[in-house]
């Protein structure tokens, strides 16, 4: 096993570094596009804007804590990786293997996960402001407390995963008003404004008066982030008319 401790790497090449032992170490723009890190161990690594495309870090790779921040993933393989709070913001995850690794707390705001798949995956409390998660496979995945404020869940594959509100996405999807529409004549209103995607007269403003997200109640506001993405991703059907 290979061993290194906060040394600065930047723009090193490594075409197999398997099993290596990179604890803190600093590998900002580091060229490890294919790499072998098979079940490395890269807890607290500053791998900012690294190049680790189509690397392999599967095996259960310790990312705990990271800073991958812009750096490029795209392909690369994380089956059951931990990035628990890790920083991905900005970080390219296009077509990424992210099956059943841990994100929990990860801050991927802005990142681009683009049809990646996160089958199985848990992001209890990651943060996805802005994310793309177009035609993202994240049947299974847990994003109880997912911050999804402004992420794109278009054709993404959400079936059996566990939403922000703790429901199934099937149960969330049979009702996916409740908790954010307190009244009948709230949900009436939602409903007549439902395909409506504007600010001006989406469901939320039309129901509630919002003009975003954050005038959201700060109890709710994750509830109602969760489904304006939803919403606006075209992944929920009419509700039926409330009737009087």
């Amino acid at each position: 096993m290979i061993i290194y401790s906060r040394f600065d790497a930047t723009k090193i090449v490594y075409e197999n570094a398997a099993l290596v032992t990179l604890h803190g170490a600093d590998l900002q723009g580091a060229y490890l596009r294919g790499a072998d890190l098979h079940g490395a161990y890269l807890h607290g690594a500053r791998l900012s804007k690294a190049d680790l495309s189509e690397a392999d870090l599967s095996g259960g790779a310790d990312l705990r804590w990271a800073d991958l921040s812009e750096a490029r993933l795209h392909g690369a393989r994380l089956h059951g990786a931990d990035l628990s709070e890790a920083r991905l913001h900005g970080a390219d995850l296009r077509w990424a293997d992210l099956s059943e690794a841990r994100l929990h707390g990860a801050d991927l705001q802005g990142a681009n996960l683009r049809g990646a798949d996160l089958h199985g995956a848990y992001l209890h409390g990651a943060y996805l402001h802005g994310a793309n998660l177009h035609g993202a496979d994240l049947s299974g995945a847990d994003l109880s407390r997912a911050d999804l404020h402004g992420a794109d869940l278009s054709e993404a594959d959400l079936h059996g995963a566990t939403m922000p509100d703790g429901r199934t996405f099937e149960a969330y999807a049979a009702d996916p008003l409740a908790g954010i529409c307190q009244d009948a004549a709230a949900r009436s209103r939602a409903v007549t404004a439902w395909g409506n995607h504007s600010w001006r007269d989406c469901p939320m403003h039309v129901a509630n008066g919002y003009n975003g997200v954050g005038d959201a109640p700060a109890a709710t506001r994750i509830a109602v982030a969760a489904f304006v993405a939803l919403f606006d991703g075209l992944l929920l059907p009419a509700p039926r008319p409330v009737s009087p």
